[in-house]
């Protein structure tokens, strides 16, 4: 049930993008790697910031698996723990509780800490998606929508306007999840590319103007976060920049350079970074593993000591 969900969001993504599989498109690779993509919608953003609109994507993500699972509990929660997050989003533990808190101010979620519905054992952090329409009219600036149903439906509201945002991009460039910017411009550079090519708006030679309060609308950067986000991303080979216009000297407004964007498609660079990222999540997984058994084997201690 899971795949068929995926496979679903994929092939919505594809229709809307255009995308021909066939043609090893940049862009299908990211949805399609192996630990997938988080939809980062661009409302959210601007609503409460990139962290949160991350953490709840994550959330929606987590509780359609385990309710396709059967394993919410009787009030519909499921347990998420910080470290289970951490390795998910990157953000640390006091990160997360800002997040949370937002999201539960405004209604979209309900986070509270309790044992493991029929187990004994210490208190973990469990989370509920509420099916609030008002809330989700206000938070995402709908005029009007029906009543929500299901968690499918808050999937739907988040995809439309979103950045497809590739988790294994997120661990190399330039760093982890705490600092997403670069992975964030990036792939909304990739995908507004996408859709101008498809309507045959790129310039003659293949750029994209972007100009600094639209790329701003869309991932909540101002101009000097962008710079050194696109300059980081130029070094890395995966754009060019190019200043068009009136010399930079002049002062007005209407005189200065505008700033143009080609995206690089040289796929060999693209799947050299996401398998590092691969790896990297990997790795944490594997000590996210540990800490955990080494978790169990203290709790068991701790029960048997009260005994």
């Amino acid at each position: 049930m899971e795949k068929d969900r995926e496979k679903a969001l994929l092939t919505k993504i594809r229709e809307e993008y255009k995308i021909n599989q066939k043609e090893n498109d940049i862009l299908d690779i990211f949805i399609t790697g192996k630990f997938g993509f988080i939809p980062v919608n661009k409302q959210l953003i601007n609503y409460f910031d990139e962290k949160t609109a991350m953490i709840y994507a994550d959330i929606i993500s987590k509780y359609l698996y385990w309710q396709e699972k059967g394993r919410l509990d009787s009030e519909g929660y499921f347990y998420y723990t910080s470290d289970s997050m951490n390795l998910h989003t990157g953000y640390s533990k006091n990160s997360q509780s800002e997040s949370l808190y937002l999201l539960e101010c405004e209604g979209l979620i309900s986070a509270k800490t309790k044992k493991i519905e029929g187990q004994d054992g210490t208190n973990l952090r469990h989370v509920k998606v509420l099916l609030d329409s008002k809330a989700l009219i206000r938070v995402f600036n709908l005029k009007n929508i029906a009543e929500v149903e299901s968690i499918e439906d808050i999937l739907d509201i988040i995809f439309k306007g979103s950045i497809m945002l590739n988790r294994s991009l997120l661990y190399t460039l330039g760093g982890a999840y705490t600092n997403p910017r670069n992975s964030l411009i990036y792939m909304e550079l990739l995908q507004r590319y996408r859709t101008l090519d498809n309507e045959n708006k790129l310039t003659d030679d293949s750029y994209l103007y972007i100009s600094v309060e639209d790329l701003e609308n869309s991932t909540g950067y101002k101009k000097d976060t962008q710079s050194r986000a696109l300059k980081y991303l130029e070094d890395k080979g995966l754009i060019e920049i190019d200043y068009r216009g009136r010399s930079s000297r002049w002062k007005k407004k209407r005189f200065e350079n505008k700033r143009f964007i080609k995206i690089c498609l040289d796929t060999t660079i693209i799947e050299n970074l996401l398998d590092t990222g691969i790896k990297l999540i990997e790795k944490r997984e594997v000590k996210l593993e540990v800490k955990m058994k080494k978790d169990i084997i203290r709790l068991a201690f701790e029960i048997q000591s009260q005994e």
